[in-house]
């Protein structure tokens, strides 16, 4: 098994080629982590609205190309897994890769290189949604004391804009989390359908089903995600909705 980083668009043509021509040798498995455009990171960031109350406008964003070539009733096969613009989490874990003595489930299973893609972009999305969760939470109470003192007669000022910023990054994550549900399903079925396929030995069987088994629990991750932010998103709906009975209410009294 080999692994590489590297940022020569070179490279990229190269290893286009070589996938493209079937060049890679058999019972090989290659990971290349490319940076493409060279130098790019995964996190793109637009510093315009940083300013502002809750203002983020950073973005997370890889691409993965998976080739695998069999032979001999998959008892050979050739695997090639091309990342762009890794994270350094997932850098970190295919760099780990070939030093694990199983490393060669992934010539009998190469979705097995797509459950821990997978699985890294449910802990990047668990670790962002936290900590979107946490600052919606504030806003929430925040929101629910200043009714309270609007009520009995005190001023109190509403963070519009963070409002707002909030709201849009719910919208965002709940976009994501569809996204990634769909693409999680997809490869699961995608997979379904090779176990449903021509028959494998006794050993690659029990393998496909076991990383079939993992990828479905990536599906549920992925629907527990979808479902965590539609219910932010009501909350949400919720707090506007109280905000803006507030204002009408002020409005009305003068």
């Amino acid at each position: 098994m080999a692994s590489s980083f590297c940022s020569d668009s070179s490279r990229l043509v190269e290893y286009a080629h070589r996938a493209g021509q079937g060049l890679f040798a058999e019972d090989a498995c290659e990971i290349d982590v490319l940076d493409w455009p060279p130098g790019a990171s995964p996190y793109i960031e637009d510093l315009r609205g940083t300013n502002l109350s809750q203002g983020d406008w950073t973005w997370i964003r890889s691409a993965f190309y998976l080739r695998w070539k069999t032979c001999d009733n998959f008892q050979k096969a050739a695997v090639t897994l091309i990342v762009f613009s890794a994270s350094p989490e997932l850098r970190e874990r295919l760099g780990r890769l070939h030093v694990n003595p199983d490393w060669e489930v992934t010539l009998v299973d190469p979705y097995s290189l797509y459950v821990i893609v997978l699985d890294e972009i449910w802990l990047q999305a668990e670790s962002i949604t936290n900590g979107v969760r946490q600052v919606f939470g504030f806003m929430e109470r925040s929101e629910l004391d200043r009714s309270s003192k609007v009520r009995s007669g005190e001023r109190s000022e509403h963070d519009f804009v963070g409002l707002h910023n909030v709201a849009k990054h719910i919208i965002f994550l709940k976009e994501a989390a569809e996204a990634a549900l769909l693409m999680a399903q997809r490869l699961y079925q995608h997979h379904q359908e090779l176990l449903d396929g021509p028959p494998q030995g006794g050993s690659a069987k029990s393998t496909m089903q076991l990383v079939h088994q993992m990828l479905s629990q990536k599906v549920t991750q992925f629907e527990v995600w979808k479902l965590q932010m539609e219910s932010m998103n009501a909350r949400m709906e919720n707090v506007i909705n109280l905000v803006r009975t507030l204002l009408m209410e002020i409005l009305c009294a003068e």
